[in-house]
């Protein structure tokens, strides 16, 4: 098998990043509407490519992490595409619903990095692409602390955050945990 290639995100992968995002969490965005490319095509502008590195073979983006900095998250969204994809009541309600998970501030020291977002196509789960994504991001030598929050019900992610060095810090319940299919976001922490 080729080697994956990590690198920053271009303008030239919003669709496949977002593709890929909906395939990882479809679980969540289901609910929301069956037509996966309808999914992406309303959060594709949403995307801050300059917090994004994607991990990627013979230009097929395998996954990706999107990270925070400071005051500024991954993901901002574009209320309009969310109406012009599922009408301008439904659209603008599920943006609302969902807007503090993505946009909510963090302020994080200059030291800190949060991983805002990790997500890994479908078909390449289990190949290792989200622990290199990781390893890339430390090896940078940037920062000194690493953050995340993860579902309580997603245990491949925990299990794997917890090889690589992340600690759990706090659990916080969630509101609406019987909609959600989850009950609390377990926080976690990574230092060097």
């Amino acid at each position: 098998m080729e080697k994956v290639h990590i690198r920053q995100a271009t303008q030239a992968d919003r669709e496949q990043i977002a593709a890929v995002f909906v395939d990882a969490f479809y679980m969540h965005w289901k609910q929301l509407s069956t037509d996966q490319a309808k999914i992406a095509n309303a959060l594709k502008d949403s995307l801050r490519l300059e917090y994004f590195i994607v991990a990627e073979r013979q230009g097929e983006i395998l996954g990706f992490l999107g990270y925070a900095l400071g005051q500024q998250r991954a993901i901002k969204l574009v209320i309009k595409d969310f109406q012009q994809n599922f009408g301008f009541f439904k659209g603008y309600m599920v943006a609302m619903a969902i807007r503090d998970d993505f946009e909510k501030n963090l302020n994080l020291p200059d030291s800190c990095c949060y991983i805002d977002q990790l997500g890994v196509s479908s078909k390449h789960s289990g190949q290792g692409i989200a622990t290199a994504l990781i390893q890339h991001f430390f090896d940078k030598d940037e920062y000194t602390e690493y953050r995340l929050s993860v579902i309580d019900i997603n245990e491949r992610a925990i299990s794997l955050y917890k090889r690589l060095g992340f600690e759990e810090t706090r659990r916080d319940p969630v509101k609406f945990a019987k909609q959600k299919g989850y009950n609390a976001l377990i926080n976690m922490q990574y230092s060097k």
